[in-house]
């Protein structure tokens, strides 16, 4: 993955999961699986616009690790 895009989707999950509650979720390449964190569908909807309109994209997929 492009360092650039990892970045971005570090910071932007660590953004969407600063509450204390989720101080114990880990952000790395291999063991994050973004679907299988603790989104609501606000929070969700969120991330994915960002990601969208960041890198101008029509569809992303998070059904996989970073």
């Amino acid at each position: 993955m492009n360092k650039k895009i990892f970045q971005f989707l570090v910071k932007n999950l660590q953004e969407a999961f600063a509450l204390p509650k989720y101080k114990n979720i880990v952000y790395s390449a291999d063991e994050t699986v973004v679907d299988e964190l603790p989104w609501t569908p606000a929070r969700l909807q969120k991330f994915t616009d960002k990601i969208l309109h960041t890198f101008d994209i029509d569809s992303v997929d998070l059904n996989q690790s970073i």
